[in-house]
């Protein structure tokens, strides 16, 4: 704690460079335990900028960093050090190459050069930190080091960054480790809110609560909201990231409660791969919510014709009805657009007089998530449901008959075909 007193200044006493040195000792040790009191560690990897994701031919670049040494020491390059030079990871000998960042004093040389020269007035003589990359832990005259990374020799011979050891983190962001995992993340957060859409819709529909799925539902938002900060610049300290991932998971566990509790590990700012790695791995495994079982009816062929009978009012009251068509090959092209759809008993009628009944609209991409196997193809019955419209007249008809047909076309021959609806 010595180091905290400031230098004593009396007037005309005579200034030596260890008064200044001294000055600056303690301002920047009040600086670190001023940091120490908000609760984080902080000490690790602020900023990284290299080809650590492909170090072509093994030979590591660092163009940018900045890390708080475990003294408290800020090392920036290049605002106070310069790099020496690259790294070249075959030198190492070794399949699993540890990337250290060794920090050195000035040169001698660089120190003395022009001391006995005044400087201009316009210009205030500066020193720089030497960094040095190494693959040895340990270095002769080194002040601290950062601990950049794991590098493993592939069965190609190139070395690839390891997805098995994270360095302490000041930031997430600024620096390589995490970005690929977080992404992945943000897509399993949209997969998850739409299957806990359709998941409440089913529930209100059955008359069950909804209030787990709705709750899972703002979680995902706010842990995507909390993803979009960090895209947007608002670099954060790991600890935060990873709580709001922590709880995140041990939220998905309401989806699921014949499933064991999740026991997340403490955070470890020493660990983070293994702490991350295991939250992250919860959440992908939680990411794939079981879909609700699609409401579908068959379509049984009766004399040349489709007919799905005995529809129940879960399907009468429907907003949206769809014809699906179980197909052998994705590349199979049928001719169902437009085709007219009415009840059995006014089928004959709408197609002799040429009436405009209800018609079959191509629609490769439904707004709904489904379980349908296989090549599928997609028809929304264009004035079916409750969303008819004014011309509603087939539909009426319909709604008495509690069933709905079209002619069979050959292509439709040996296909299983369904009436599907989408859920109010």
């Amino acid at each position: 704690m010595a180091a905290l007193a400031r230098p004593k200044w009396r007037i005309g006493q005579v200034l030596l460079p260890e008064h200044f040195l001294g000055l600056e000792e303690a301002l920047s040790a009040e600086a670190a335990l001023r940091a120490g009191h908000i609760g984080l560690p902080l000490t690790g990897i602020a900023r990284l900028e290299w080809n650590g994701d492909d170090p072509r031919s093994g030979v590591l670049w660092v163009f940018g960093l900045t890390a708080v040494l475990p003294d408290g020491s800020l090392v920036d390059v290049p605002g106070n050090a310069r790099l020496s030079a690259p790294l070249d990871l075959k030198a190492a000998g070794k399949r699993r190459v540890e990337v250290f960042a060794h920090v050195l004093p000035p040169d001698d040389e660089e120190s003395a050069e022009g001391a006995l020269e005044p400087p201009s007035p316009k210009e205030i003589p500066r020193v720089s930190l030497r960094v040095v990359l190494s693959c040895e832990p340990s270095m002769e005259g080194s002040m601290g080091r950062a601990e950049l990374g794991q590098f493993e020799l592939t069965t190609g011979g190139q070395f690839r960054l390891s997805p098995d050891f994270i360095p302490p983190l000041v930031r997430i962001g600024p620096t390589p480790y995490l970005a690929r995992r977080l992404e992945r993340l943000r897509g399993e957060l949209a997969e998850i809110e739409g299957a806990l859409d359709e998941l409440a819709l089913e529930a209100i529909a059955q008359g069950n609560s909804a209030t787990s799925l709705f709750r899972v539902r703002v979680e995902a938002r706010k842990l995507g909201a909390l993803l979009g900060d960090i895209d947007r610049g608002l670099h954060l300290h790991p600890y935060p990231v990873y709580s709001a991932l922590r709880g995140f998971a041990l939220e998905l566990g309401l989806l699921d409660e014949r499933s064991a509790p999740f026991s997340p590990p403490a955070y470890d700012h020493h660990d983070l791969a293994r702490v991350f790695n295991l939250v992250l791995d919860e959440i992908s495994a939680r990411a794939r919510v079981p879909l609700p079982e699609e409401p579908a009816i068959s379509f049984v062929a009766e004399n040349g014709r489709l007919v799905a009978g005995d529809l129940p009012q879960e399907a009468l009251g429907a907003t949206e009805l769809y014809v699906v068509v179980l197909k052998h090959r994705t590349s199979d092209k049928l001719p169902l657009e437009g085709t007219v759809l009415s009840s059995p008993g006014r089928l004959r009628l709408v197609r002799e007089h040429a009436l405009r009944g209800m018609r079959l609209v191509s629609s490769p991409n439904p707004p709904f998530r489904h379980r349908f196997g296989g090549p599928v193809d997609f028809y929304r019955i264009a004035g079916a449901g409750s969303g008819a419209g004014e011309d509603a007249r087939e539909w009426g008809a319909v709604l008495r008959e509690k069933a709905i047909c079209f002619l069979m076309p050959r292509e439709l021959e040996g296909l299983s075909v369904l009436l599907s609806w989408r859920r109010s």
